[in-house]
């Protein structure tokens, strides 16, 4: 299974921010927790290539990993309004034509998020067999993804983009405060790189015009101060 990139909406590879945390240049408590296994992040549309990548894993990368979380009016509490996750939440109706048709692509984004990340749950709940027991998750209409973040329960967002894996899985990365957090410090790791980066190729650049340009001058100044002093002598 392989979804492109589309739009103005462009992401990296997934596995960026593993290899980076593993190499050891990301650190902090919100990367460990988050197990900073993953990275996705947008590229303004000046960036954009004509021909769209491919950024997801292969679903033979994500065998063990888990889908979405079936939620029921006695486990809602304990689910989606648990502070120490952000939650997306699908609410859905079984007999509804749009809610079968995303089916895979909301699966996969379970895959991939509950692969990498311990701070982020993917659950669905049926509306029409039952209301959720919090009043501000009510439906739109079927279906309805709403994001409970960790930081504000009372507060749900409601996704109104595309319903394809790689639109919401760039949203979440948006949205979500516990990767939004890994995604900062990310980025703050990489401009720290390229500023060190900068002063080494600074600090090489003018070594060697010290080298060629100056060392050389003050050589043939060296020279005929001494040819200059010897005429004198006579």
């Amino acid at each position: 299974y392989r979804r492109r990139v589309h739009g103005t909406t462009a992401v990296h590879n997934v596995r960026e921010l593993c290899q980076s945390y593993f190499n050891g240049e990301v650190s902090g408590k919100t990367a460990a927790a988050a197990g900073a296994a993953s990275f996705i992040t947008a590229k303004p549309p000046s960036e954009e290539k004509e021909e769209p990548e491919d950024f997801l894993d292969d679903p033979a990368d994500l065998e063990g990993s888990q889908g979405p979380v079936e939620v029921i009016p006695t486990t809602f509490k304990e689910v989606v309004m648990n502070t120490s996750a952000d939650v997306l939440l699908l609410l859905y109706a079984p007999w509804c034509g749009h809610c079968k048709s995303m089916h895979k692509d909301y699966e996969m984004v379970a895959l991939h998020l509950h692969k990498y990340f311990q701070t982020v749950t993917v659950a669905k709940f049926d509306h029409s067999a039952h209301p959720a027991p919090e009043d501000a998750y009510k439906p739109e209409g079927y279906p309805t993804i709403m994001l409970a973040k960790s930081t504000d329960k009372a507060n749900p967002v409601t996704y109104r983009g595309p319903r394809e894996t790689d639109y919401m899985l760039h949203w979440m990365f948006e949205e979500a405060p516990t990767l939004k957090r890994l995604v900062d410090a990310h980025d703050q790791q990489k401009a720290r790189k390229n500023r060190n980066m900068a002063l080494a190729i600074g600090t090489f650049i003018a070594y060697f015009a010290m080298r060629l340009l100056v060392v050389p001058a003050l050589m043939k100044r060296w020279r005929t101060g001494g040819t200059d002093q010897k005429k004198k002598a006579q």
